[in-house]
């Protein structure tokens, strides 16, 4: 006898609980073991992340898939990377290689806040996320410590107070 197919409703309450069927092992799972989809109802995939990779490790074994478009777009990507990053460049900040390549220069190849040596793949771009205008180069220290302070002058300026205040409490020890 044919395995009974869940209706609409019974898909929902599975959803609406945090569960969902696999369309492939046929096991009712936590969502957080399928890959979210937004083409699909309730959000979610209808195979779980196992059986999706178990399925894509063996297609990518398979003579099509070396002849589709994975195995193509890879090729385009390392013979387009210069094209591609200048693409990202001018979408997330603004700005061309060539114009990085400038502030680089500008900057005598260092970052502009600890002075350490950059180039232009360890130097990232730094740029104010509210108006998107780019400051300079940074270390990718400096750049993941302002971003973790959220560009925030009042957090750094108490990030200061505290390693004053840790550096002379030390001293007197």
């Amino acid at each position: 006898m044919a395995q009974k197919r869940l209706s609409k409703f019974k898909v929902k309450e599975l959803i609406d609980k945090g569960y969902r069927k696999c369309v492939v092992c046929k096991e009712v799972k936590s969502l957080d073991l399928f890959y979210k989809s937004k083409n699909r109802k309730g959000g979610y995939a209808y195979e779980c992340k196992k059986c999706k990779n178990e399925f894509h490790r063996k297609y990518m074994q398979t003579e099509k898939a070396k002849k589709s478009g994975c195995i193509r777009s890879k090729k385009y990507r390392e013979k387009n990377k210069k094209r591609l990053l200048n693409q990202r460049y001018l979408k997330n900040y603004g700005i061309t290689t060539d114009e990085k390549m400038d502030l680089l220069k500008q900057q005598n190849y260092h970052c502009k806040i600890c002075g350490n040596k950059v180039n232009m793949i360890s130097g990232h771009i730094d740029h104010n996320h509210k108006t998107g205008k780019v400051r300079g180069i940074l270390c990718r220290e400096c750049n993941t410590a302002i971003g973790l302070f959220k560009d925030n002058i009042n957090n750094l300026k108490r990030a200061i107070k505290y390693l004053s205040i840790q550096n002379v409490s030390l001293l007197k020890k």
